[in-house]
């Protein structure tokens, strides 16, 4: 049995080799948790023993909510294999949301959130089955509800394969087409960059259906897609290999002083419809994006910095402390990077020469990303490299 607590993470233990037993020793080693939720984050390699584990956590009593992901991020590296386990500080217990059989409306358990958030804010830790299709209306559904006092942050479920699987757990079992919401009473900063660049004239989404682009500039939208692509990158894309060449060239939606809001095309139809994995409003303002390794890796240094500003705090003994801080990274850009993503993980942990970060920092590949600190819309973005920082 090997479990793999890091002594700097002391809100954070990773294990390599996930058991019963291994999750036991790790519960064991934590002080009272009457006042903290426990999330737990499955690397996708790992789930044969998630019923276990999952048995092991409903006998210890203990708060508990989690995820299937492509990957984790600890100690500045990615795991492919194993489960992390951060402690959270909440006496508001986590929620499990079915996304499949809601009404619209705001059901009572979100109105809960409100009236434990409403006066003193907060942050929500959403995690969301990354292939649901209906992840763009809940989180507004949610901001609309919370407003600007509320920071949100957050990522996508699921499978580096895109095939829809259960992914979404808590005690009451495992779920496809679901969401856990953790109310955290504390603030946060967020920070969210993705670097990729629009090639190509400015486009209108003129007909869509929530994630379907059926026509771009009132014409076949692959047709334009597959135009754009060919005389600015130099690419050809065909049905055939749209699939290999749709992750290096998004799609942007154009945002008032904001980056592009990038939404990753999956799949282009026989009627030359393109499917996204991200909502596309219809009449949206939009571009063809382009990915350069470097440009990425400078964003996410940017998306980096409130961590460092964090570290900062935390070494010079502010009164607001920096209790643990959060990295979700695009699956997508972990494969497009290959062996230079650790230079991006490098670039958002960088601390120039104060060494070290003095805060716990831990993560995972993601299926999509959400990220706001409480300021603008709260998107489901691809792509992008979303870094935050809880205070105590």
């Amino acid at each position: 049995m090997k479990v793999e607590g890091l002594e700097v993470l002391k809100r954070v233990t990773y294990i390599e080799s996930p058991s019963p037993a291994a999750v036991g020793e790790a519960l064991n080693s934590w002080p009272d948790l009457s006042r903290e939720v426990i999330l737990v984050l499955v690397a996708e390699t790992s789930v044969p023993v998630l019923g276990e584990v999952i048995g092991r956590l409903k006998g210890s009593r203990a708060r508990f909510v989690g995820a299937v992901v492509p990957g984790l991020i600890c100690n500045g590296e990615v795991h492919l294999q194993g489960i992390l386990m951060l402690r959270l500080r909440s006496a508001i217990s986590p929620l499990l949301i079915r996304l499949d059989d809601r009404d619209e409306g705001y059901p009572a358990d979100i109105l809960r959130l409100n009236e434990a958030l409403a006066e003193s804010g907060g942050t929500l830790l959403i995690l969301v089955d990354g292939l649901n299709g209906r992840i763009s209306s809940f989180l507004r559904e949610i901001s609309g509800l919370l407003g600007n006092h509320v920071a949100y942050l957050g990522g996508g479920a699921g499978y580096t394969d895109l095939v829809q699987r259960p992914c979404i757990f808590s005690a009451a079992g495992v779920f496809s087409d679901a969401a856990v919401v953790v109310p955290l009473p504390c603030r946060a900063k967020v920070g969210m960059r993705h670097g990729f660049e629009r090639v190509g004239p400015l486009l209108v989404a003129t007909r869509t259906n929530n994630d379907r682009v059926y026509e771009i500039d009132w014409r076949n939208a692959f047709e334009v897609y597959r135009d754009v692509v060919s005389k600015t990158c130099a690419a050809e894309v065909d049905q055939q290999n749209f699939s290999a060449m749709a992750p290096y060239h998004p799609l942007g939606i154009i945002r008032e002083r904001a980056e592009e809001l990038i939404q990753d095309p999956v799949a282009a139809f026989p009627d030359g419809s393109l499917k996204c994995l991200g909502r596309i409003p219809e009449n949206s303002p939009m571009s063809i994006m382009n990915g350069n390794p470097e440009a990425m890796i400078r964003a996410a240094r940017d998306a980096g910095r409130v961590l460092r500003e964090a570290s900062r705090a935390a070494a010079e003994g502010e009164k607001c402390r920096p209790d643990i801080g959060i990295i979700i990274d695009c699956v997508s850009r972990f494969l497009l990077l290959g062996d230079r993503f650790g230079e991006e993980l490098s670039a958002v942990l960088h601390n120039g020469n104060e060494g070290t970060l003095k805060i716990p920092i831990a993560g995972f590949l993601s299926i999509g990303e959400i990220g706001c600190s409480g300021e603008g819309w709260v998107d489901f973005h691809n792509k992008t490299v979303v870094t935050g920082v809880l205070y105590e």
